[in-house]
Parts: structure tokens; C-alpha cells; sequence
């Protein structure tokens, strides 16, 4: 076999591996287009160390609440094939945003993570990685949350977390005396019990929200687990809470059905329903 045709042959072969997700990250202009038709747009917002893109009402309605609802996004597509990483982490189909804007509350913002939409000299691919949770990244969610809150008026924060946003949710309510409450969908609330289950590298340079529970157990805190979800199964939940020494704000509900992304928008509204 000629030298040419090898070479081409392992073009070919890196082509299919990049191609292997399902589906195309999406662009900010699909999430404008997703936003508009419900009166919301995107604004990129500088979180210090990661600039991240919000979406948000375009104008304060004229009366508001005191409580903020911000929704923050899940890992994203982190990884292109079980070996090899994304160049970044935007997602295909973002959960937390069509969550958001299917809430009825006038009074909400969604947050994408770091390097999602929006990607910045310091985008390593550690932080979709190994340090997805990191200090830096709490820190620029925690950051943009207060920009807006202060900016609208806002006196208190809700936060609800999809997957690895619950991880970042848990974190950044750990580190604030703002926070009502927190709720979780499929949320990945251990990731060292994930890693183990899962059977994949530690997330090394990353928080754990257990290592956090004694900020957390005076904090509501409602977690929805799909009754079908593989990724984030109910044992998730269960190493999360067996850390707290006073649980009973730490509630769950397995809803029957439910996989790690699939039926959750259809049932988002009545789940919102459920008592903290």
C-alpha cells in the first residue's frame, strides 16, 4: 500500500471519529432563534476568568419577585468519542436552556458553562475534562448570577441544575448566603461515585458537593432522578445524601419513565409544582 493511500486511509478514519455524536453543537444564533419567539435573548456576560453566554428576558418586567431563577446548563458534549475530548464543550440540544424558557416565572436565567457557546484563551480542555468543576468555574457562574441579580434587583436566587449543572448548582450554592433553594434533574450530585460506577478517569482537579454538606443541608434541595436513567442512576443520590449528618431538607423523586435527557421537558412544568 502506497504511503499516499495510508495517509489518506487515516484522514478518513480521525473524519468518522469526529463524526461519531449524534447531532451538531449548537450555535449561538440557533439559540437566539430558540429564544426569540418567547421574548428572550442571549448576552455574553464576562465571569472574570471565563466569559459565559446568558439568556434572559430582554427588559426587567415592571413588577417583579425578589427570588432570581437561574438555570445552569449540564456538561455539555465534553467528549466526542469515549477517548477522545470535544474542542469544546457546547451542547447539541441544551436541556437547561428549553427547561428555562418552558418555565412560566417571569423572573429567570440560564447560564451555559464555561467555553460552551462562547470559547476564550482560557478554554483548556480541562475544564470540560478533568476539572469541569473546578474553583475557576463555580467562581464564573457565581460571578455572572451576581452581575445579573444585582443589575434586575433581585434579593434571592433559585437554582436548578441539569446534570453536571447540578454538580456546578450544588457548588455555588455552597459558597453564598443568597440561595432558597436548589433543584436537581439527573443531576450527577457525587461525581467519585459516578467516576467509580461509570468506571471512567476521576475528575481530579474538580469540587465535589459532598465534601460541601454541612453549607448545604440548611439549604431546600429537590432532586429529580430518571426511573430509566443509566448516566445518573438513584445510587448517585444516595452516596450525596448518606454524607449529610442532618439530610431531612435533601429530598428525591424518582420519576418513573425518565431517562438522563429524554421526557423531562414534557413534564418540566408540573414537576415545578412539587413542595420544597
Amino acid at each position: 500500500m502506497s504511503r499516499f493511500l495510508v495517509l489518506n486511509l487515516i484522514v478518513l478514519v480521525m473524519c468518522l471519529v469526529a463524526c461519531v455524536p449524534s447531532g451538531r453543537q449548537m450555535s449561538v444564533a440557533e439559540v437566539d432563534l430558540l429564544s426569540q419567539e418567547r421574548g428572550y435573548s442571549h448576552r455574553v456576560m464576562d465571569g472574570g476568568t471565563f466569559s459565559l453566554l446568558t439568556v434572559s428576558a430582554d427588559v426587567t418586567p415592571v413588577v417583579h419577585g425578589d427570588m432570581l431563577r437561574v438555570y445552569i446548563e449540564g456538561d455539555g458534549l465534553a467528549w466526542r468519542t469515549r477517548r477522545h475530548l470535544s474542542p469544546h464543550p457546547t451542547p447539541v440540544n441544551p436541556l437547561a436552556l428549553r427547561l428555562m424558557l418552558a418555565d412560566p416565572s417571569a423572573d429567570k436565567l440560564y447560564i451555559a458553562r464555561p467555553c460552551q457557546f462562547v470559547q476564550g484563551d482560557y478554554c483548556d480542555p480541562r475544564f470540560w475534562s478533568t476539572d469541569r468543576y473546578h474553583q475557576d468555574v463555580v467562581a464564573a457562574v457565581a460571578s455572572v448570577l451576581s452581575q445579573f441579580k444585582q443589575a434586575r434587583g433581585y434579593d434571592q436566587v433559585e437554582l436548578v441544575g441539569y446534570s453536571g449543572g447540578a454538580t456546578v448548582a450544588l457548588l455555588v450554592a455552597a459558597q453564598r448566603d443568597d440561595v432558597l433553594s436548589v433543584r436537581t434533574v439527573s443531576g450527577n450530585l457525587d461525581h467519585v461515585e459516578f467516576c467509580r460506577l461509570h468506571h471512567v478517569t476521576a475528575l481530579s482537579g474538580s469540587l465535589n458537593p459532598i465534601d460541601f454538606t454541612a453549607s448545604l443541608q440548611s439549604i431546600p434541595q429537590l432532586h429529580f432522578v430518571g426511573g430509566q436513567d443509566s448516566v445518573v442512576p438513584i445510587e448517585i443520590f444516595n452516596s450525596y445524601v448518606g454524607c449529610f449528618d442532618d439530610p431531612q431538607l435533601v429530598k428525591s423523586e424518582v420519576v418513573p419513565g425518565m431517562g438522563h435527557r429524554e421526557g423531562w421537558l414534557e413534564q418540566w412544568i408540573e414537576l415545578l409544582q412539587r413542595p420544597l
